[in-house]
C-alpha cells in the first residue's frame, strides 16, 4: 500500500547509516539492468522515434546482493501517494529531457 513507499532520498534521510547507499550495491544493480537490456537488444525493433519505458523490480537481500524479480514493460505511473509523486514526476521529467535530446536538430 501507499504507506510503505519511500523515495530513495527519504530512506537515506531516515537511515543515514544504511548500506543501501553503497556504491558497490548500485554498481551491481546497474549491471543487472545492463545485462537484461543486452539480453533483449537483438529482439528490439529498430524504430526511429520510438522508445520503451521499463520498470525493474529488484530486491536486496541481507548480504546486499540484488536480485531481479521482474522487468515490467508497462510500469505503473499512477500517483497514489507523495512518494509516487516525487519519484514518478521526476521520472517523466527526465524522460522528456531525454526525448528532447533525441529530437533532430533544425538546420
Amino acid at each position: 500500500g501507499a504507506g510503505c513507499k519511500f523515495s530513495f532520498e527519504a530512506w537515506v534521510r531516515r537511515h543515514p547509516d544504511s548500506q543501501l547507499a553503497s556504491p558497490l550495491l548500485w554498481a551491481r544493480i546497474r549491471a543487472i539492468v545492463c545485462l537484461t537490456l543486452l539480453s533483449i537488444a537483438c529482439q528490439m525493433p529498430d524504430s526511429v522515434g520510438c522508445f520503451e519505458l521499463l520498470g525493474y523490480d529488484i530486491i536486496v537481500d541481507q548480504s546486499l546482493k540484488p536480485w531481479l524479480l521482474e522487468v515490467n514493460t508497462s510500469p505503473a505511473l499512477s500517483i497514489e501517494c507523495e512518494a509516487d509523486s516525487q519519484v514518478k514526476r521526476g521520472l517523466i521529467s527526465d524522460l522528456a529531457d531525454l526525448l528532447a535530446l533525441q529530437r533532430p536538430q533544425a538546420p
